[in-house]
C-alpha cells in the first residue's frame, strides 16, 4: 500500500503514442497500491484514447487544486515538461517523480522502460529528494520601471531574435562593470542548467550541488571571451546598447520577452521554497 494517497499524473502535452504502451499499466499499478489517481481536467479527452477502461476510477482536478489535494506528482515527459509544469504551478510542497520520455533527462531521471522499481521504493517511503530552486529575471526600462518578471531553472538567454547580426550588451555583477559582449548573446546558467545550452556554447559542467551561476558568451566577436562562474546570489545586470536591435530575453527556452534598446535585465534570487525532485 502506497504511503502517498493522492497522486497526480502530469503528461507531456500534445502526444498520445508515447503513452499507449505503459500509461494504463501505471494507472492500474497506482490504483492497486490504494492511491487515488488524479489528472487535470483538460486531460479528459486525451485519456479517452489512452485509458478509456479506467476513466471511472480516475479523479479529475483543476490545476489550482493541486497543492491541497496531491501529496505526490508524477511528471511524464522530459526536462522541459517538468520545468514547464513547475513554472505553471509557481509553488508546490509535494515531491515530483520525473519519468523521462525524451532524449535528454537530467531532472526527469527515470526511464519509461525501467522506472517501476524506483517508483515502488518511493511509494514505500524509501526515497531522497533535492530542492530545485528558481532564479528570477526582471526587465527594467530606461525610467527604471519593471516591465517583465519571470523565473528560470536552467538558463536565461539574451540574444538576437531573428537576423544573424551581432548585438552589443554590457554585463555588470553586483553593480560593478564586468565586460561587454559583442556577439550572438549571453547565457546565464544555473549549475543544473550547465549541461544544457551553456555547455554547447563552451561553458563548464558544474555539479548541481554547487551553488553557482555561469555567464557564457555566445559566439563572442573577440579572442579572449571566456565563461565566468559566480556565486548564485550574485546580482547580474545585462544592459542593451542603443545600436542593438531585435534582442530577446528567453527563460529556459520556454518563455520569451522582447527587449527594447536601453532595457536592463537583472537576475535576483528571492526566497522561494523550490521544488522537491
Amino acid at each position: 500500500m502506497s504511503k502517498f494517497k493522492n497522486i497526480t499524473l502530469v503528461l507531456k502535452p500534445n502526444i498520445i503514442e508515447d503513452f499507449t504502451q505503459f500509461l494504463p499499466d501505471l494507472i492500474t499499478y497506482l490504483l492497486n497500491q490504494k492511491a487515488t489517481v488524479h489528472f487535470f481536467n483538460f486531460e479528459k479527452e486525451r485519456l479517452k484514447g489512452l485509458a478509456c477502461d479506467l476513466l471511472s476510477q480516475i479523479s479529475f482536478i483543476e490545476k489550482t487544486d493541486l497543492n491541497h489535494i496531491s501529496d505526490l506528482v508524477i511528471v511524464l515527459g522530459g526536462d522541459g515538461t517538468l520545468i514547464g509544469f513547475c513554472r505553471d504551478v509557481g509553488k508546490m510542497s509535494a515531491p515530483i517523480f520525473g519519468i523521462n520520455l525524451g532524449k535528454l533527462g537530467f531532472l526527469t531521471e527515470f526511464s519509461k522502460n525501467d522506472f517501476m522499481d524506483e517508483l515502488g521504493n518511493v511509494l514505500n517511503g524509501k526515497y531522497q529528494t533535492r530542492i530545485m530552486k528558481p532564479h528570477f529575471a526582471s526587465v527594467y526600462n530606461k525610467e527604471n520601471q519593471e516591465t517583465f518578471n519571470g523565473f528560470f531553472f536552467n538558463d536565461m538567454v539574451v540574444s538576437n531574435d531573428s537576423i544573424a547580426r551581432i548585438i552589443r550588451i554590457s554585463i555588470f555583477i553586483n553593480n560593478e562593470h564586468l565586460f561587454n559582449v559583442d556577439g550572438d548573446g549571453l547565457i546565464v546558467s544555473t549549475s543544473q542548467g550547465s549541461t544544457a545550452y551553456s555547455l554547447s556554447a563552451g561553458g563548464p559542467i558544474i555539479h548541481p550541488s554547487v551553488k553557482a551561476l555561469v555567464l557564457t558568451p555566445v559566439c563572442a566577436h573577440t579572442l579572449n571571451s571566456r565563461p565566468i562562474v559566480v556565486p548564485e546570489d550574485t546580482i547580474i545586470q545585462t544592459a542593451i546598447f542603443e545600436d542593438s536591435n531585435n534582442v530577446v530575453l528567453t527563460l529556459d527556452g520556454q518563455l520569451a520577452f522582447s527587449l527594447k534598446k536601453t532595457d536592463v535585465v537583472k537576475t535576483h534570487n528571492p526566497k522561494h521554497p523550490g521544488f522537491q525532485i
